[in-house]
């Protein structure tokens, strides 16, 4: 993989595994740890698909639109969380799409356009060592 990635990742699944744990512990998520989570997979995605995103770029990654299409899908779906969690609170809906979009969604996303990009980043660089 791409060292910058592979740590990012590494964090959002850290983040995650520890959210799932208090979810357990308590019984339930509790309002702070979700409004947490909200907070830093929103900062998360900023950071991430930024970075992604000007890696595909420079490369001229030719399966960038798809990509992007997904990366907007995530921010979409945050907004949309952050939006009802503020009018109604985080009830059990609002609390299974964040689960489907942050266990799901994302480690379906790393497993296949994350991963695509890693290999053609990796292929290119072979090609052109130093560049």
């Amino acid at each position: 993989g791409i060292p910058l990635i592979d740590r990012q990742h590494k964090e959002y699944i850290n983040r995650l595994n520890a959210l799932l744990k208090v979810s357990e512990e308590t019984g339930g998520f509790e309002r702070k740890k979700l409004q947490d989570s909200l907070n830093f997979l929103s900062s998360y995605a900023i950071e991430h698909f930024e970075a992604e995103e000007t890696l595909m770029k420079y490369a001229g990654y030719q399966h960038m639109p798809e990509h992007l299409e997904r990366h907007d899908y995530f921010r979409e779906k945050i907004d949309e969380i952050f939006r009802v969690s503020e009018e109604s609170g985080f009830e059990p809906a609002t609390i299974q799409i964040l689960k489907e979009l942050t266990c799901d969604w994302f480690l379906n996303h790393i497993k296949t356009f994350d991963a695509a990009l890693g290999k053609f980043l990796k292929d290119k660089e072979a090609q052109h060592p130093g560049k």
